[in-house]
Parts: structure tokens; sequence; C-alpha cells
């Protein structure tokens, strides 16, 4: 697939939401969002050439872009993820800055958040992109570059873990 410029522009204009807030959810350092945003814009690009066309353009960007954000945690070694309460407010779900927080709420979540913390990387991010995100496993395996069986194991092992900290359906906090 050769892009042109219009091709291109069209590309950046059409998926740059998705990227941005991933970038944004993903990595702590706020510094390096619109070095990230580029970086993946431009490997995106490179990439076009070899995209085989075996999912959505937007699950390979989206693969891409996560990838890119990995990379980045991995060379920097600074803490990957947000706190959920960051998460949260970066998604519109607290609540409007007029009403008082839930207590009870923020005690929920701040277990969830913690219980979250002690899952494994494998088993915590597809977690956070299907409950959080919306994704569905199959967009998760594709995003990850895992196998789909793969990914459903690591979601039922982490909520089962998650049930077992918090005494509760897990699927109730997220």
């Amino acid at each position: 697939m050769v892009a042109t410029e219009r091709d291109t522009d069209r590309i950046v204009e059409d998926h740059k939401d998705l990227v941005w807030h991933l970038v944004h959810r993903t990595v702590a350092d706020r510094e390096v969002h619109e070095d990230l945003f580029q970086e993946i814009f431009l490997g995106v690009l490179a990439g076009l050439p070899r995209f085989r066309g075996r999912s959505r353009l937007s699950t390979w960007i989206w693969s891409v872009a996560l990838h890119t954000c990995l990379r980045h945690v991995n060379r920097s070694r600074r803490r990957p993820f947000l706190s959920l309460d960051e998460w949260l407010e970066t998604t519109g779900a607290e609540p409007a800055g007029g009403e008082a927080p839930d207590p009870a709420a923020g005690e929920a979540r701040a277990h969830l958040e913690a219980a979250l913390a002690r899952l494994p990387l494998k088993q915590r991010l597809p977690i956070l992109l299907c409950h959080v995100e919306g994704l569905s496993q199959r967009e998760v395996a594709a995003a990850l570059d895992l196998p789909l069986g793969t990914v459903k194991t690591n979601v039922f092992r982490g909520l089962r873990r998650l049930r077992e900290e918090l005494g509760v359906n897990a699927d109730a906090y997220l």
C-alpha cells in the first residue's frame, strides 16, 4: 500500500484521538506525550507498506501505538501506568467539579487500584484495555500481538485474583 500525502494526512486525522488517548493513559510522563505521539505516527506511516490488512487499520495502529509506549516505558524505567484515579479523571468518569466525592466510592477505588497494581502486567494490561477502554478481547489480542486464548486466560486469571483480594465480584469495580 503506497500512501500519498493526502492519505497520510487522513490516517493521522482519523486516528489521532485513538493514539492520543492511549499515550495519555499509558505513559505517566506527560512531558513525552507529544514526542511519543509523533513517534507513533512516524512508525505507522513507515510501516504502512507492510500493513497486510489482516485486521482493521485502527487495530494495527493501536498495536503500533501500544508497543511504542511500552518500549518507551522500558527504556525510561519510569512508572508505566497512571493510577486508576488519574485514568478515571482523564476519561471523565470522575464526579463533576461541583459534586462532593463519595467516600465509599473513593475507598473502593483505592482498594481496586492497589489490587490492580499487584497484578502482573500481563494480566493488568488486558483487564484495563477490556474493562476500562472497552476493547474486545479479540482487539486486545491483536493490539498486544498475543493469541486470543492467552488474552482470555490473562483476563480470567486477573479477574479471579481481584475477586479473591477484594472479596467481591471484581467486574462490579471495573
